[in-house]
């Protein structure tokens, strides 16, 4: 309730009303520290950068609602293009709970610029994270921060068919395809070179006893053809990690 006051009161940016709600972000009740992220986007000015600081602690918070509170403080509180929030909300894609990755994509896309190649390369970092949502949730942000110019992203992905797990290179197949669909669609050389790549990259060491037993390029295919016939899956499915 006091927090809410001060907002009302406080014109925007007094950096000493700022300071103590900074301080507000601490308390021991999450939903505390909930409301301070709020008043904080209510009262500071566009890239505060003290505001911003204490979002930033807030995302690794242990509750679930801070952490949303503090992707949202990002999104609405930085600049566009904002390094250090962008960096701060592409390691949040790691995060354990769901909804807490929809919100990052939906922020990241809002403040990566859309040829942001440093952007692009700290999202993708994730397609190679042990947990299959992580990964499905880099390709989601992946394709926020890219639309409109998608060199960066397939340069990125690319790079992920080489991978040694093969899981990655699922994942990176199915990104490469949607990304290439969405920037040249009907190109007729895309898929065979995609199914060339894949095929040839698949190490018998990678393969658990059921595949070992399977030809390298069934396996290629089968990832690249499921890639082609899902390619114009809708964003909003993909987020569902």
């Amino acid at each position: 309730m006091a927090l809410a006051a001060v907002t009302h009161i406080a014109s925007k940016g007094n950096q000493q009303c700022i300071a103590a709600v900074i301080d507000c972000c601490k308390h021991c009740n999450d939903q505390v520290r909930c409301s301070a992220l709020e008043a904080l986007i209510a009262m500071s000015l566009p890239g505060d950068e003290g505001a911003l600081a204490a979002a930033t602690k807030c995302t690794g918070d242990p509750k679930q609602c801070v952490r949303l509170a503090a992707v949202k403080a990002l999104r609405c509180m930085s600049l566009p293009g904002n390094s250090q929030a962008i960096k701060a909300l592409a390691e949040m894609l790691a995060d354990d709970d769901h909804s807490v990755r929809n919100a990052v994509v939906a922020a990241l896309g809002s403040l990566a610029k859309h040829d942001n190649g440093d952007a692009v390369a700290q999202v993708s970092a994730h397609i190679e994270h042990q947990f299959s949502s992580v990964r499905w949730a880099a390709v989601a942000a992946l394709f926020e921060v890219s639309a409109g110019n998608d060199r960066h992203a397939l340069a990125a992905v690319e790079k992920r068919l080489h991978h040694s797990h093969r899981r990655v290179r699922d994942v990176a197949a199915h990104a490469f395809a949607w990304l290439n669909a969405r920037s040249c669609e009907g190109a007729p050389t895309t898929w065979g070179m995609l199914v060339d790549v894949a095929c040839n990259l698949v190490p018998a060491a990678c393969l658990d006893e059921s595949q070992a037993s399977r030809p390298v390029d069934q396996l290629g295919k089968r990832s690249i053809d499921d890639a082609q016939a899902s390619h114009t899956m809708p964003l909003k499915r993909m987020r569902t990690v």
